[in-house]
């Protein structure tokens, strides 16, 4: 396991609220904006590193998968994992050796520091939480450039991984909040499922997204800058009550942020 502090920022807008979750009338959640300023609805943001921070494809999964023999659909991690000695150690140097490959061709998605820098300055906790090993999220802390971008940032070596979500209430727990108060924004089932099951809100990104993740999305984004609407649109939002309901005001949905449509 990993740490380090983190700046952050947010950008402009953009994001898609998935049917199924509570939501409140407009006018509730305008009103409660003012007292938002003063205690967010959104406490932290725990972001996934490929095609997430990253841009997509750095990492070639099918080639791990062909080296390896992973059938598709299969967990890679678990899949090497269950196999014996030396078998099991052979099989994780082969996702190393891949993940290695995939550094040299990382690079960050555009607005990425910026958007990191926003959630800084406004106070909001930021994770990472990866399946990959600690040389890759090192480098993309080292990509960053930025001073303590990460307060907690949690590789494969934490157990279980994705889309088991004990992390994120490892990482809540550090935090001292509620999983309800933080986002998981990735790009993968792995990351919307471990969200969902932490009681996270979810944020998808990827454009064109993947069929198996968005179902278990609550937003979906295709650029990092838009992820500061999808924040904003939540702040202004009440938190739910304690037994899971919308509380006062439930019903009709807010207005979604410019630019935003439903995941589906």
């Amino acid at each position: 396991m990993a740490s380090s502090s983190a700046a952050a920022a947010a950008a402009p807008p953009a994001g898609d609220h998935a049917p199924g979750h509570h939501h409140h009338h407009a006018s509730h959640a305008h009103s409660h904006h003012h007292a938002s300023r003063h205690r967010r609805r959104i406490a932290g943001v725990i972001f996934d590193i490929n095609g997430t921070l990253t841009a997509a494809g750095a990492i070639d999964f099918k080639a791990m998968r062909a080296r390896t023999g992973a059938p598709a659909g299969t967990d890679l991690i678990a899949f090497c994992e269950g196999h014996a000695e030396p078998r099991r150690s052979e099989l994780l140097g082969i996702l190393e050796e891949e993940e290695a490959a995939g550094l040299a061709r990382m690079a960050l998605r555009e607005g990425c520091r910026e958007m990191l820098e926003g959630l800084a300055a406004a106070g909001v906790h930021r994770a990472l939480l990866t399946r990959n090993n600690e040389a890759a999220m090192a480098q993309t802390v080292a990509l960053l450039a930025m001073a303590d971008p990460f307060s907690i940032a949690l590789s494969r070596a934490f157990t279980p991984v994705k889309p088991h979500p004990a992390a994120i209430h490892h990482i809540c727990e550090r935090w001292g909040v509620r999983p309800h108060d933080v986002v998981m924004c990735g790009d993968s089932y792995d990351d919307m499922a471990c969200g969902r099951a932490a009681g996270a809100t979810t944020v998808l990104i990827g454009s064109p997204p993947p069929a198996d993740a968005l179902p278990h999305a609550d937003f979906h984004i295709t650029t990092l800058p838009q992820l500061a609407a999808v924040l904003e649109s939540l702040d202004l939002l009440p938190p739910p009550t304690a037994d899971g309901g919308a509380g006062a005001g439930a019903g009709a949905p807010p207005p979604p942020p410019p630019h935003a449509s439903h995941a589906t």
